[in-house]
């Protein structure tokens, strides 16, 4: 797969710090086309994205384009080398989303349009922290809990998915 021109390579090397300028939720569990994966939320991204060679390890038919999007601050991009959709799974819910194919930003991140997608919502659940509220088409919630990966891994606490009591 071909990327598409640099027309400014100051900022190339710029493009892998992108994702530290937005506000970071925290990691989540989930599977991509029936494989595990960790997922990093952040809820500013407005698109999802993933990496090219993660695309092709979860099995994703990658479209491929070359163009680029604005990036975080002035001057910043992001080359984008294809577009994917696939199914993403928490627990026992399923959803098509649509990823941004790059090497620049990942290997995994779940942006606006995973939670347009997923009909999910960020809550706050006091001590344990952030976690994503979404039903299945029966209209059952479940909570997915969210894990700052920054400050610890996820343990016991951490069970997939639950229903609320």
């Amino acid at each position: 797969m071909t990327p598409a021109p640099l027309l400014d390579q100051s900022t190339a090397t710029d493009q892998i710090d992108l994702t530290n300028d937005l506000p970071y939720v925290g990691s989540l569990k989930l599977t991509v086309n029936e494989r595990n994966c960790k997922a990093k939320v952040y809820l500013n991204s407005i698109f999802n994205f993933i990496t090219e060679g993660k695309a092709w390890t979860v099995g994703l038919d990658v479209r491929c384009r070359g163009f680029r999007i604005p990036g975080t601050r002035p001057g910043d991009y992001i080359e984008v080398n294809g577009i994917a959709a696939a199914t993403v799974s928490l627990g026992k819910v399923s959803s098509v989303t649509s990823f941004l194919v790059t090497d620049r930003i990942g290997p995994l991140i779940l942006g606006k349009t995973f939670l347009d997608d997923f009909l999910a919502k960020l809550q706050r659940k006091g001590s344990l922290g952030p976690a994503l509220a979404f039903s299945d088409s029966s209209g059952t919630e479940y909570i997915a809990p969210i894990v700052d990966t920054r400050k610890n891994k996820y343990d016991d606490q951490d069970k997939s998915m639950t229903s609320p009591p």
